[in-house]
Parts: C-alpha cells; structure tokens; sequence
C-alpha cells in the first residue's frame, strides 16, 4: 500500500498534489477507498473546488468516515485549501454546508473590502504569499501555529513555482495587499501542434506542445493556457493525452479551452491535469454550463474567454460573428459562477 493517499474528493485536480510529491520523490495514490484512507501513513486532503460537490463524494464514498476515524486516531492528515475548511464544521459556501467535523469552527465569506486576489505581505513571516478566494476560517479556539511558513498558494502545484518569487517580491518591495503583475502565455494549438497565425487564419506550426508549455514555465510564467482552436469549429473533443502530458511538466496553474460543451468534458479536462476550463462558444449557448462547471469545481476553475470585436462578441474560434454585446455578456457570465472557497 501507498504511503500517501492523496484522497479523491471529486471536485478538483488531484494530478498536481501527486507531481508535487513525485517531484519529492514520494509514491502516492489517488483513492476514496476507506481503507487505503485509515491505513495509510500519511493522508492529503486536497484542494480546489466546491465544498458542497467535495462533501457529498466524501459522503457517499465513506471517506468522510475514515478520515474522522483517522483524525480520531491522531493520524496525520494534512488538508490543502479547500480539505482544511472541509475539516471544520461547517461552510457557508453552496448555501451552507456541514464539513467533516475535525476541527470547531466554521467558513465564512470574507466581508466586503478583505477579499484579495494577488500578492500580499503576512505577517509575522514578513513574506508575501498570494491569495486567490473569498471565504475564510473561523474558529472559537486558537490553533497552535505551525512551525515552518504555510502553503504560497492555493494551487498546489504552485509549491514550486511560488518559492522562486522571493526575488521578484523582495524586488519590487511590496506594500501589504499590493498585487503584482501576472504573465500568462496563451498557447493556440492545433491538430496536436502549437500554431500562429492572425485571427486564427494563415496559421503555421510552432512547435511542440509539451516543449514550448516547459519552456514558459521554467522562464516564469506565472499561468499558461492551452486553447485548442480547431476543437469547436471541427467538432471534436479536445485532446486530453496532451494536456496530461502537458500537465506532467508544469509548476504553474494551467487552463485548457476549445470544445468544452458539456460538465463532462469539463470533469476530462481536469481530471488530466488542468486547474481550469476555458469555456468560449458554448458559454453563449448555454450559459448555465458556467453555473454547472462551477458548482462541481468552484467559480475559479472555470474561465470565460470572449473573442470581441466591434462590440461583439465572436464565437467558433473567431469565425462566426453573433449580435450579443460584449460588455452585458461579460457582467452576466460573471454573475453566473459564485464565489467560492478556493
């Protein structure tokens, strides 16, 4: 048996917790299996999502049960995120939630003007750590703070790429909430192979893929996206081989987009590796596939990308002009995804 269980929580990327401790040199497992869960050595509840898509996999599968045995037990069990505040009691994400119960306390939507989104300075480590979500925990009893600095980020994956910002941070000698500038390569892909062209036409390849995402990750991106651009107008489904493989080699968040129609080709996408979709024409058709995307994943697992021109919004890659205004479109796909947790 695994030593690390990585526990599947149904809601969220459990792929990069696992490179992250492939790159430690540490075997896991991904499971919900009650048993791998109470005899493991060490258990990680991840990450990302909703909390109330998390708790009612947890629920059904039994591993809600086992970790409470387990924390019954004072196995470890490190939560990430979204799995700490799972460990409370309750959330009032989703319209409320009841949690696991290992700890006292609840989650609460942060109040108006303490949300943040990018870098801030903490203390008392006196380091800038970057947040990305809108709830918080509260408890009635103090925890004991733990020996050495938390988590740099919510994404998991992050873990590496986070503690090669100190320079950059130090550099630009941050304020407290002063968020940074972010560098996010957009990769349109074709048949397998990066491309480009002008206005999705006259493409030419670029390149591989795998190699140009690596590129950009070791040169410091701080998110990378992979638009396939042939998916929507061909009708075929996005190719999601690549992004594992893709996925396999980065320590930055990663969104994929082009044919995401549907929650399941969502639930493909992410289960092979990436943070997030990026829905474009099939948003505008249907715009409660933003809502359903988010309900399983959390609002920050789902982007809306809109082609725009002219005050219009564009849709199949650029290539059918629709008479839907841009900035309404806009307001109403953000409205549709909530806030959620992390």
């Amino acid at each position: 048996m695994s030593d690390v269980v990585v526990v599947d929580y149904g809601a969220g990327n459990t792929r990069s917790v696992r490179a992250a401790l492939t790159h430690l040199g540490v075997s896991s497992v991904v499971s919900s299996d009650p048993t791998k869960i109470s005899e493991s050595e060490l258990v990680i509840l991840p990450g990302v999502g909703s909390a109330r898509s998390a708790m009612d996999h947890l629920e059904s599968t039994g591993a809600a049960q086992a970790l409470r045995n387990r924390f019954e037990k004072g196995a470890p069990i490190l939560g990430i995120c979204l799995g700490m505040q799972l460990a409370l009691e309750h959330s009032d994400e989703d319209g409320g939630v009841d949690g696991i119960g290992l700890l006292s306390g609840s989650v609460h939507l942060l109040t108006e003007g303490r949300s943040s989104t990018g870098w801030a300075m903490v203390e008392p480590w006196g380091d800038a750590f970057y947040f990305a979500h809108s709830y918080a925990a509260t408890c009635p009893t103090v925890w004991r703070r733990p020996r050495v600095s938390p988590s740099r980020s919510n994404a998991a994956r992050s873990w590496a790429y986070n503690s090669t910002r100190k320079e950059r941070v130090g550099r630009f000698g941050l304020s407290r909430a002063m968020p940074l500038a972010r560098l996010i390569p957009c990769l349109d892909v074709a048949h397998g192979r990066v491309v480009k062209g002008v206005n999705f036409v006259g493409l030419r390849d670029v390149g591989d893929p795998v190699e140009l995402a690596k590129f950009y990750s070791d040169g410091g991106a701080d998110e990378l996206v992979f638009l396939d651009i042939t998916a929507t107008p061909e009708d075929s489904a996005t190719m999601t081989s690549v992004v594992a493989d893709v996925a396999d080699v980065l320590e930055i968040p990663f969104t994929v987009g082009g044919g995401v129609r549907s929650v399941e080709d969502a639930i493909r996408i992410i289960e092979s590796g990436a943070d997030r979709v990026s829905l474009n024409s099939a948003a505008l058709a249907d715009p409660s596939l933003i809502s359903a995307i988010a309900r399983r994943y959390g609002s920050q697992a789902v982007v809306v990308a809109i082609d725009a021109g002219d005050g219009v919004v564009h849709t199949h890659g650029g290539r059918v002009v629709t008479s839907t205004k841009t900035i309404p479109w806009a307001i109403e796909a953000a409205r549709a995804a909530p806030a959620r947790s992390c």
